[in-house]
């Protein structure tokens, strides 16, 4: 799975050009190995230039099957959808493209923090599952809980 994201980096990389994106990284549960995710790859892109990019980028994206989402509540964040309906049969991928410092930069350390430690990456799918169950219908309150433990490791990680 990562290789793929790989290659596909080296697509958008080319796409949209060295000028505008530092960094393309696969992050979320499906850059960990083994653990339970949706089959929607997740990619956040960091760019130099967010003004340039929600000039350019939706253009770009869309001759690549990217569907620039507008409802995205984050004035910080572009949000783009890969397999929308009607532009798909099912989404595939969500990229995410935030300035250098976004906070966000911090789920790509979570996602690898998971992949070097399988015990924690059980404890956090177990977590997700059971969530999943009891909020099948609830998406902030499933959301929720995957944050608080999101937060623990970070707070962990600031004490280390």
């Amino acid at each position: 799975m990562a290789r793929a994201v790989c290659r596909r980096g080296g697509v958008l990389r080319a796409a949209l050009g060295q000028d505008l994106s530092a960094a393309i990284d696969h992050f979320g549960s499906t850059a960990v190995p083994g653990l339970a995710a949706k089959p929607i790859i997740d990619i956040l892109l960091t760019t130099t230039d967010l003004v340039g990019a929600r000039a350019r980028f939706p253009d770009v994206l869309k001759t690549h099957g990217y569907v620039f989402w507008r409802d995205d509540p984050n004035p910080q964040r572009l949000s783009f959808v890969k397999g929308l309906a009607p532009f798909g049969p099912k989404r595939t991928h969500h990229l995410h493209v935030v300035p250098a410092q976004s906070p966000m930069r911090v789920q790509i350390s979570f996602a690898r923090h998971l992949a070097a430690n399988p015990g924690i990456a059980r404890a956090y799918g177990a977590l997700k599952t059971e969530r999943a169950v009891r909020y099948f219908t609830d998406r902030e309150a499933y959301t929720e809980g995957k944050t608080a433990f999101i937060s623990a490791f970070m707070a962990q990680i600031k004490t280390d």
